[in-house]
């Protein structure tokens, strides 16, 4: 009990000092779909819909569709798109639409798009927008201030790469900008407050070297200029930048800054967490390790962009093959700015194939709010790509006595609805008839009331928290069995 005290006083006063045995994660499992699918695009945010959009399938045949699927995670749905489109761009609008940018029309770039597509999201639904100047594959855009699109990047040509343009979504029309310093693919940019962008990170063509500057392009000038010659000072190899893009839950942004993840150019033996400002344009590497292997075993990690949850926590996903060839996920977690240290998740999640190339983006629902979604993914190669999905959840509150960290034996989901006034509803699961006992608790560790306090069959059960007469504020509520214990957090605003 003093333990529990504890935690919910550090909860409480905001203390990051997270003890790793509060945290399990576990796989929720989502239907198969009809199409195996990988290096698809993907938006969420839209209605609570995941949508990933193009990519190719078996025998890197090109995919002209989209799968959505709900906060439940029980149906997809499809929609055609205007074209066949794999390693497409994406651009997160500001009305809530996104903008598919160029994309390979072809298996392995003999051809390529210049065509754009504006998806709708809500509707299910795609349009054919304005045409670019120059086929592109792999590129990046951003929408600056004044509505118009940023557009750069290009795999498999040299021109393209160097010559970045604007998409005037109004007038269907773009025109070119001045050029890149550096030929990129996969570029990394961050609208300004100032009304212009900064690029950094991705790749040379064809996967080839490249200095790592970071630019700026001014919407005045249209030109772009060389801020600085390397990512970080200190270390000139930081250069492959990743992250969620601009997504419409804002979960990539950390206390008003954008986060990302750098990888050293040279065989990826080294990672580091920075954020951007978008008004002051500063880069600050956030002073978290981040191991490139196992001290044990030598398993070699392989990291994932990160996503924030609560608005300062983030979760950072890492993948590694065991002896057997099987490929894990681990969650980190922490608070970067009052620990050097992320936590690991107790338990993971363990598929067959290779996650790398799914389709990734933070998964949010009434029940989830430190979730990624992932979707496809390839067995060996390009050309066997897989119809699977799976939401890979953190559950901090929960104790590593959990005998599996998995919602199907012993689970104990978030209240809904959730913040509530006065009454809210909480569901959870008993694998085994036992003891069964539900409290909740005020943020200073005091006993509020006993939901529950009885034998139980073993099931689903539902049990409803009235707060009437009780003051606004922070709440958890722990279920307690014969050696298992779950506790979430619940918001009472009145």
């Amino acid at each position: 009990m003093k333990r529990m005290i504890f935690y919910l006083i550090a909860l409480a006063t905001f203390s990051t000092a997270l003890n790793a045995q509060w945290g399990v994660a576990y796989k929720k499992e989502l239907p198969v779909m009809l199409t195996p699918r990988m290096t698809s695009q993907i938006v969420t945010g839209y209605n609570k819909k995941i949508m990933a959009l193009g990519g190719h399938t078996t025998g890197f045949a090109l995919l002209n569709n989209a799968v959505a699927i709900d906060d439940t995670g029980s149906v997809w749905s499809y929609f055609n798109l205007a074209d066949n489109r794999d390693n497409a761009g994406i651009v997160y609008l500001k009305d809530s639409t996104a903008l598919l940018v160029g994309g390979m029309s072809s298996p392995l770039g003999v051809g390529q798009l210049a065509t754009t597509e504006r998806v709708y999201p809500h509707l299910l639904s795609s349009v054919a927008g304005p045409n670019m100047i120059h086929a592109r594959t792999m590129a990046n855009g951003v929408q600056l201030n004044d509505g118009r699109v940023l557009v750069a990047g290009c795999w498999y040509s040299d021109a393209a790469a160097t010559q970045a343009e604007l998409i005037n979504l109004a007038t269907n029309q773009s025109v070119a900008t001045g050029n890149l310093n550096q030929p990129r693919a996969y570029p990394t940019m961050v609208a300004t407050s100032d009304g212009n962008a900064l690029l950094f990170g991705g790749w040379g063509t064809y996967g080839g070297e490249f200095s790592g500057k970071v630019e700026e392009y001014n919407f005045t000038t249209n030109q772009f200029t060389v801020l600085r010659d390397q990512l970080f000072a200190d270390d000139p190899d930081f250069r492959v930048v990743t992250d969620f893009g601009d997504d419409m839950q804002h979960k990539t942004w950390l206390q008003g800054k954008k986060i990302f993840l750098a990888r050293k150019f040279q065989n990826g033996t080294g990672w580091r967490l920075f954020t951007v400002d978008p008004v002051t344009k500063a880069f600050e590497v956030l002073p978290v390790y981040l191991p490139v292997a196992d001290t044990v075993t030598g398993k070699v990690f392989t990291y994932l962009p990160p996503i924030v949850y609560e608005g300062w926590q983030v979760l950072l996903p890492r993948l590694w093959t065991d002896d057997q060839g099987l490929n894990h996920i681990d969650l980190m977690y922490g608070n970067p700015g009052s620990t050097t240290t992320f936590y690991k998740a107790a338990s993971s999640a363990t598929v067959t194939y290779w996650p790398y190339y799914s389709a990734r983006a933070p998964y949010h629902n009434s029940n989830y709010e430190s979730a990624i979604i992932f979707i496809g993914g390839n067995q060996t190669s390009n050309f066997d790509p897989v119809a699977n999905a799976f939401v890979l959840v953190l559950d901090e509150f929960a104790d590593v006595n959990d005998p599996s960290g998995s919602p199907a034996s012993f689970t104990l989901e978030q209240n809904y609805p959730n913040p509530f006034n006065p009454s809210t509803v909480i569901r959870y699961a008993l694998p085994v008839t036992g003891f069964a006992r539900i409290s909740v608790y005020n943020a200073v560790g005091e006993l509020v009331k006993v939901l529950v306090s009885d034998e139980m069959p073993a099931g689903q059960h539902t049990v409803s928290f009235d707060a009437t007469g009780l003051p606004s504020g922070l709440y958890l509520y722990r279920l307690e069995t014969e050696g298992s214990a779950l506790t979430r957090k619940m918001l009472l605003v009145k």
